[in-house]
């Protein structure tokens, strides 16, 4: 048996085989990679502590990120994904934005912004740091007390990055630049630059980003570089929803280091969910000696399209950090799907509606030749959701679907009086020989079964079409939906990206 999607065909014989490989091929690449990095790193150790400047570019920009011990470069697809890598800024379906304060040993601050939205082909992302150090007594040469200064260093980043369509979106790139600003008792400047790469197989991801590489800093006399540091990280999430991460980090003014994390969240109702964390960084072990200081916890509440985001941070001897974030995700469009349609849809398109028959008519047409019509099984969801939007996500998708060219949709009301009459069982029927009987029960040449999941994005949306045809293989299209008016939407652009395959029927 085979599985159609959008742009490609596999026997679903080997696609369990290809994807194990894939997967395999991911990890095994992205270590070795790690390995031979390593190895050019060896000369990097605890010894060359304080040869970089400009350490504020090491502080994470979000409470998430830092409770899952900063193994963020594969996993993290939010607001604060600019900084962690900048190639997935392209996984982000909306507009995004976030900040964080927290509050570091010796009366530190730190509070960063950020800001991304999808653009044209790729996506756009801008973020704002500063790091305050308080009021620092000033002293002379002889050691007399003279004005207090306080020190401050700001960074000002924009990155963009983009899937590459010839290998079905699955790799994304991006490059982001940064001004930075350095004040002391006097102020100096620097650029730098990142650039990564994400690609994702399923619900694995791996990243590689090369992070802080540009100019010298200067002070006074003296030329300082940048703490340019390698990352590389693989990560899964699962349907439960949780996510477990790893990652590498080389950078050059310390020894290499690992990092640990993961995220178990509950539904706490339909709308609400609720995050633990808990993440393991090796970095600065163990000249620190401080076991402790390796673990990093935190926890997460998700309001619908609200996220607030906790971290503990503990730095030994020095004390503790506490930071917090706050993330919003606006609706996504009305075309979350990068999918080029055959025609321009409109929005007054409204489904079929057909005189109504009795079961009892249908039944009696299960012998016959099946007609050009189409079926739509409402929409199946394993996470608790109000049955207003399943109401709406089903009426979307009717919507989105219109009139295909040649076809007649069976309306809702008949389909679903039908299924309650015959005693047939549509809850997770996604398999052919399942889907084959509804069809020709229903007498239908197509037939469309949908379904809602829990994700680490929120939800993930569904949809398989299935022939009468026994020698057909079923087309399926799936999307992430970050909170429930975005459902509505996902369930119409879905349907929208049906229509080339009917039409070309």
């Amino acid at each position: 048996m085979m599985i159609k999607s959008s742009s490609f065909q596999v026997p679903r014989s080997k696609l369990k085989k290809k994807k194990f490989f894939s997967v395999s091929l991911l990890v095994l690449l992205t270590w070795n990679l790690e390995l031979g990095t390593w190895n050019s790193y060896a000369a990097f150790s605890s010894n060359d502590s304080g040869t970089a400047s400009a350490q504020f570019l090491k502080l994470g920009t979000s409470a998430r990120a830092d409770a899952l011990g900063g193994s963020y470069s594969a996993a993290g697809r939010d607001w604060s994904a600019l900084f962690y890598n900048p190639a997935l800024l392209a996984r982000l379906p909306a507009i995004t934005l976030g900040g964080t304060y927290g509050v570091l040993p010796g009366e530190i601050s730190y509070s960063h912004g950020s800001w991304a939205s999808p653009l044209g082909p790729g996506s756009l992302g801008i973020n704002y740091s500063i790091v305050s150090y308080g009021s620092v007594q000033g002293y002379d040469e002889s050691g007399f007390a003279t004005t207090a200064f306080s020190p401050q260093d700001r960074a000002l980043a924009a990155g963009w990055a983009a899937s590459w369509p010839g290998l079905n979106n699955i790799l994304s790139l991006g490059l982001s630049v940064k001004y930075l600003q350095l004040k002391i008792t006097q102020q100096t400047t620097a650029l730098a630059a990142d650039a990564g790469a994400h690609l994702s197989i399923g619900s694995w991801s791996a990243a590689i980003v090369a992070q802080h590489m540009g100019t010298q800093v200067k002070y006074v006399q003296e030329s300082f570089p940048l703490p340019l540091t390698l990352r590389t990280g693989v990560s899964l999430a699962f349907k439960k929803p949780s996510l477990a991460a790893i990652e590498m980090a080389f950078p050059m003014d310390q020894a290499p280091y690992a990092a640990l994390g993961y995220e178990q969240r509950f539904w706490i109702s339909p709308r609400w969910q609720a995050a633990a964390r808990l993440g393991l960084s090796s970095e600065g072990y163990p000249q620190s000696r401080q076991g402790l200081a390796l673990l990093k916890t935190g926890a997460g509440l998700i309001l619908g399209a609200l996220q607030v985001d906790y971290a503990y941070i503990p730095f030994g001897d020095l004390g503790l950090s506490h930071r917090m974030s706050v993330g919003y995700r606006f609706p996504i469009k009305e075309r979350p799907l990068k999918i080029r349609l055959a025609r321009p849809i409109s929005s007054r398109n409204t489904a079929t509606e057909i005189p109504p028959r009795t079961a009892a008519e249908t039944l009696s047409l299960v012998d016959k030749k099946p007609g050009k019509s189409i079926a739509v099984i409402e929409f199946q969801s394993s996470v608790p959701l109000p049955d207003g939007i399943v109401n709406e996500m089903n009426q979307r998708f009717r919507q989105g679907l219109g009139k295909p060219k040649g076809y007649d949709v069976i309306e809702k009301k008949f389909t679903k009086e039908f299924i309650e009459i015959t005693g047939l069982n549509v809850k997770d029927c996604r398999q052919s020989d399942c889907a084959q009987t509804i069809t020709k029960a229903l007498s239908v040449d197509q037939l469309f079964i949908g379904s809602v999941e829990a994700s680490s994005q929120g939800y993930l949306v569904q949809v398989w079409l299935f022939s009468n045809s026994p020698n057909k293989d079923p087309v399926i299209r799936k999307a992430p939906a970050w909170t429930l008016d975005d459902l509505k939407l996902v369930a119409n652009a879905i349907a929208r990206s049906f229509l080339p395959v009917l039409n070309n029927k």
